[in-house]
């Protein structure tokens, strides 16, 4: 039988630069409730620490989705403090204190899922406002080849939770129905929360830059201009739950400026819009369509209404010194940077099975009714029969058939995603090595055709992906207290990489 779990989420919106749908987590013994974003880029649960807030501070304690207190844990087990990598590439850097612990999906009271010995990094980290939990299987290694641990994901599969390395997902639209929430489902998807495009996209060569698609156009509609592609020429885009932002060309950013009208802020490197332009914005009811493609694939339209825009940023974000109103696209600096991120997953759906190498990206629909969860199938597998586990507040559950896949190659993607590669994968090898070494490893995944993708070798121990790069910390760059506890000594004369090879 085949197994797919559906994760509840938190029911609330949290954020300091939007609403956003998080969900809740239980960590270490005994359990401490966090609520954590999806980062659909990394394969570690970051929880936000105590010596964040001031110990008075109850607002900043419930802004940051609550706080793990590491020295609180009687089965928390120390690794040592690394820096955080992943956003590094969108300038994002904080440091965490990292090591294992018990990891429970769900409030308490709920039927969830629970992992033992799983990476935790506790981090205060401005940058990080709410901690995450990665849905991406990478191992994560510390400072060498042998030092290898297994993501939550992979855990899970171990464990025979699910059945396949795979999970659907969407942010979640506060401006929907009076708010609709997040939705996630490990080892496979919700039917109820897409309309099927019917198109699935290969993994890229470059594997920690893995969820790839070209953008062929933006179009901007309004009431007055009507429609227009901003978008010349076509770009490659990661897909990232993690970062809050769409990250664009600065030639594109151009145009949403004059048909908008809307003002670069240096400071914070946000577009902050007034209140009388949000009022002007809101009346006129634009929207923003991206269609989206891979070589010798039908293209996908996924459409955000301007309310999907419409965020607030606060004072808590760095740069910023007054609560404001924002639009959130960013001027990337180059292709590396390209990003959709988690505003726009609030209209569109993912599914990404990591047994076939294969992704899919669905518009979202908002009258789908009782969630109907479908287990992803391994490679090469007769069973056809699903057994569908939920949490408690799930609805009954039906097993619809999985949508064709498309035949599709990436021939004229590599060469694009070889610049992102060559950007992540430096100085990161199996083992320790010298930084000016480079790492050029990551296959083609295999063609697909018809329903089945090809069979390929499958199981965490196939699955040779990259996290981003991640350094311990020298003695003298660790915060002073971390949680309560303070950060064991490191050694200040070297630093050693932390990467997710195996």
């Amino acid at each position: 039988m085949s197994t797919a779990v559906s994760i509840a989420p938190s029911g609330d919106f949290d954020g300091n630069d939007g609403l956003w749908s998080t969900f809740p987590f239980r960590i270490g013994n005994p359990p401490q409730a966090v609520k954590l974003l999806i980062a659909t880029s990394g394969q570690e649960t970051w929880a936000i620490t105590p010596d964040a807030c001031a110990v008075t501070d109850s607002t900043c304690r419930n802004g940051r989705g609550y706080l793990f207190n590491i020295s609180a844990s009687t089965t928390w087990e120390k690794k040592g403090a690394y820096q955080l990598s992943d956003e590094s590439n969108l300038g994002y850097v904080g440091n965490g204190s990292y090591g294992f612990d018990t990891i429970l999906t769900g409030w308490e009271g709920q039927h969830g899922l629970t992992v033992n010995h799983s990476i935790v990094a506790g981090t205060k980290s401005q940058d990080f406002y709410l901690g995450q939990f990665g849905l991406s299987p990478r191992p994560t290694n510390f400072t060498d080849f042998e030092d290898s641990y297994p993501s939550f994901l992979t855990l899970l599969k171990k464990s025979s939770q699910i059945s396949t390395l795979s999970y659907g997902y969407t942010a979640g639209a506060h401006y929907r129905n009076g708010g609709t929430h997040a939705s996630l489902t490990v080892g496979g998807y919700d039917v109820a929360r897409f309309n099927s495009s019917n198109v699935s996209f290969a993994f890229t060569p470059v594997t920690y830059r893995d969820i790839v698609v070209g953008i062929s156009s933006i179009s901007i509609t309004g009431p007055k201009s009507g429609s227009h592609n901003v978008l010349s020429p076509p770009v490659f885009a990661y897909v990232d739950a993690a970062t809050p932002h769409i990250w664009l060309p600065e030639s594109a950013c151009k145009y949403f400026e004059s048909d908008l009208g809307l003002l670069y802020d240096d400071s914070s490197g946000l577009y902050l819009v007034s209140p009388t332009l949000h009022d002007t914005l809101l009346a006129n009811n634009y929207s923003v369509t991206f269609e989206l493609f891979q070589k010798d694939t039908k293209s996908v339209e996924i459409s955000l209404p301007y309310t999907a825009f419409d965020l607030q940023v606060s004072d808590t974000y760095p740069g910023v010194k007054n609560k404001s109103y924002y639009f959130p696209i960013r001027r990337a600096k180059n292709e590396t940077q390209y990003t959709l991120g988690r505003t726009f997953l609030q209209e569109a759906y993912m599914v990404v099975d990591y047994e076939q190498q294969n992704f899919s990206i669905s518009p979202c629909t908002w009258d789908g009714g009782d969630k109907r969860i479908v287990a992803i199938v391994a490679p090469g597998s007769n069973n056809t029969n699903t057994t569908i586990t939920h949490n408690t507040d799930a609805k009954a559950s039906m097993h619809l058939p999985t949508p064709a896949i498309i035949g599709i190659t990436i021939g004229a993607l590599v060469a694009v995603v070889l610049a992102f590669g060559m950007f992540f994968v430096v100085g990161k090898w199996r083992r320790k090595r010298s930084k000016k070494d480079v790492n050029q490893s990551g296959s083609q995944p295999p063609e697909l055709n018809g329903e089945v993708a090809a069979e390929v070798e499958t199981g965490p121990d196939r699955v040779e992906l990259y996290a981003g790069q991640k350094h311990e910390l020298e003695g003298d760059k660790i915060p002073a207290e971390l949680n309560g506890a303070i950060v064991g000594e490191l050694d200040s004369g070297a630093i050693h990489e932390l990467d997710t090879t195996k």
